[in-house]
């Protein structure tokens, strides 16, 4: 197992950014089904929005509970990596999202929880290893 992952799993982290996650994910999807179905909105621009209010929510979570005491860097800093990460991770999303619903043809909400899956790993992982790891700590 990589080492990165059994200290994740030993000290909580990765049990802790899971639930903040899933909060996350209740804000982004709950925003996601409204714009799209009840208010009408275009599914990519409603995912977008919905997206970047989670992302919102994940990195206030993230710091008052994940990733507790690994403030590497200024809030500031802090903030504009998180939305550069989040960043790849929307057009991640995005076209998972689009070729899932455009080209295969699945129903928005299925869609919409596999884009999420996937782009939960990428965050967990950028955010663990680039902008909440300790400083000097390895790398994967």
């Amino acid at each position: 197992m990589d080492k990165t992952l059994r200290s994740s799993l030993a000290n909580g982290v990765l049990a802790r950014y899971f639930i903040v996650g899933a909060c996350a994910a209740a804000v982004d999807i709950g925003v996601f089904l409204l714009l799209a179905t009840l208010a009408g909105v275009g599914y990519l621009w409603a995912a977008t929005i919905s997206f970047v209010l989670g992302t919102l929510v994940n990195y206030w979570l993230s710091i008052a509970y994940a990733f507790r005491n690994a403030n590497k860097y200024s809030r500031h800093v802090e903030i504009v990596f998180i939305y550069l990460v989040s960043g790849i991770g929307l057009g991640l999303h995005q076209a998972i999202l689009f070729g899932l619903v455009a080209k295969a043809g699945m129903a928005l909400l299925p869609a919409k929880l596999g884009a999420t899956g996937v782009v939960f790993i990428w965050n967990y992982w950028s955010r663990k290893q680039f902008i909440f790891a300790k400083p000097g700590a390895a790398r994967a």
